[in-house]
Parts: structure tokens; C-alpha cells; sequence
């Protein structure tokens, strides 16, 4: 069993909790760091695609979906599929 599950269930709802809020943090911080590193290089003259043509990627990448498909699962790629 992993440590959090022998602790009490008080702490154990603790440390869930806390996971949640820094979980949120991070995206938080992420987000803001993601934007201005992105103006950055806007700044510096590079083009940026902000509305890429997803269809045409998930089409060229669907072979390696293949080629990985007995040593992931076709489980979880049907999952990843999923996301869309």
C-alpha cells in the first residue's frame, strides 16, 4: 500500500485536498507562464499558429496509434481518441 493510504482518513482527505488545490495552482501558473513566453517570441517575430488544423494531425499520427498498439492497448488509444 502506498503511505497515504495507512494514514487516517482525516489526513488522507488532507492531503487529497491539498493535491487538488496545488494541482490547480500549477495550471493557474502555467497558463500565465504559457502566454508570456508565448508573447515573447510573438515579440521576437515568430509566427505562431493559434488555430492549428487538429483534424489533419490526428490523421497523420493515427499510424503510430497503429505501430503502438499491442505495447499501450488499443484501450487507452480508443481513450486518447476520446479526448478530441
Amino acid at each position: 500500500k502506498i503511505v497515504v493510504e495507512r494514514m487516517p482518513k482525516d489526513l488522507q482527505q488532507v492531503i487529497l485536498e491539498s493535491a487538488k488545490e496545488a494541482a490547480e495552482y500549477e495550471r493557474e501558473v502555467s497558463m500565465k507562464e504559457e502566454s508570456k513566453y508565448l508573447d515573447e517570441l510573438k515579440k521576437s517575430g515568430m509566427n505562431i499558429e493559434e488555430n492549428p488544423d487538429l483534424d489533419s494531425f490526428r490523421e497523420a499520427v493515427r499510424p503510430v496509434y497503429k505501430q503502438f498498439e499491442k505495447a499501450i492497448g488499443k484501450d487507452l488509444i480508443e481513450r486518447i481518441e476520446e479526448l478530441k
